[in-house]
């Protein structure tokens, strides 16, 4: 008797489980994602998704797969899944904006200046704020000229209009030192051209160490030992044109060394401004998700 009560409970409760859909269902499937996407786990979260798929199709699950893949540095993928909203998808507009971040984030900044695939992915609904991420995009693009200042900071809201016109400042002056004039500096007074690229304890080490081989070099000639103050020379000689040399190299790292500094201030700015987009990320605690149901 006491089985047949235990058979009957549990085939009420496969019934009851049944009827809710299950851990399995496409809902449960999406619940689980959503709260491993929120605890960082990209790569479940995307197999999730993809679960919830396949069981029922809709575009914001096909949203959340795209932002998974770009989390996991899976750019390629990832904009495929945002092409595949481009059209005949009520959230065409969005997975345009995604598309657009996933292109920034890989460093493909380029593509916001490539005319035709820009026309036909520029999203209306969201114009100001990927035109905002698109000029931003100029200050990493160092053979690209800055636009006007008052258009270019004008986009902006106020807040954001003050750090971008530091930046536009920044970029308008970086301190770069010219190799040309480190190696003639160094061509008159061995070592100055690395003084001159902030490089202090290389130059002071040049100056001295082909300051003493010529000191040497005089003091054998003075002595009419010719052969001695020759080879010293020669040494000396050896130690100038590696200034010389050195500090041309020295003012180009100089300079890559000032770039690097701004393009990471930069990127640290818009990614911490979320790259002046909408969060369309699964929610995880934040009232603003604007795509909290599937569609």
């Amino acid at each position: 008797m006491k089985k047949i009560f235990i058979l009957i409970a549990i085939l009420l409760a496969r019934s009851v489980f049944a009827q809710s859909g299950g851990f399995f269902s496409a809902e449960a499937r999406t619940e689980f994602a959503n709260a491993l996407f929120c605890e960082g786990d990209y790569i479940r979260a995307f197999d999730e998704y993809t679960a919830a798929l396949s069981l029922n199709p809709n575009d914001t699950l096909r949203l959340y797969a795209g932002i998974s893949l770009r989390n996991l540095k899976r750019f390629n993928e990832a904009e495929d899944y945002f092409k595949g909203l481009f059209y005949f998808s009520t959230l065409g507009d969005e997975g345009r904006c995604e598309f657009f971040k996933t292109k920034f984030i890989r460093g493909d900044y380029d593509y916001f200046f490539n005319e035709e695939p820009y026309r036909e992915t520029f999203p209306n609904k969201y114009n100001r704020a990927l035109l905002k991420l698109k000029y931003f995009s100029v200050f990493l693009l160092p053979e690209k000229p800055l636009p006007d200042s008052a258009k270019f900071i004008a986009l902006y809201d106020y807040d954001e209009a003050k750090n971008v016109a530091e930046f536009y400042s920044r970029a308008k002056n970086l301190p770069k030192k010219n190799p040309t004039t480190a190696a003639l500096l160094s061509a008159v007074i061995p070592g100055a051209g690395k003084i001159y690229t902030e490089n202090y304890s290389d130059g002071i080490t040049a100056f001295l160490a082909t300051g003493l081989f010529y000191g040497l070099a005089a003091w054998k000639f003075s002595d009419d030992k010719n052969l001695a103050g020759a080879l010293f020379t020669g040494v000396g000689l050896f130690f100038h044109i590696g200034s010389v040399y050195g500090s041309a190299a020295s003012a180009k790292l100089f300079n890559e060394r000032v770039e690097a500094e701004f393009e990471n201030d930069a990127l640290r700015y818009v990614e911490s401004e979320d790259y002046f987009l909408p969060d369309f990320s699964p929610s995880c605690g934040n009232e603003n998700d604007a795509n909290a149901e599937a569609k």
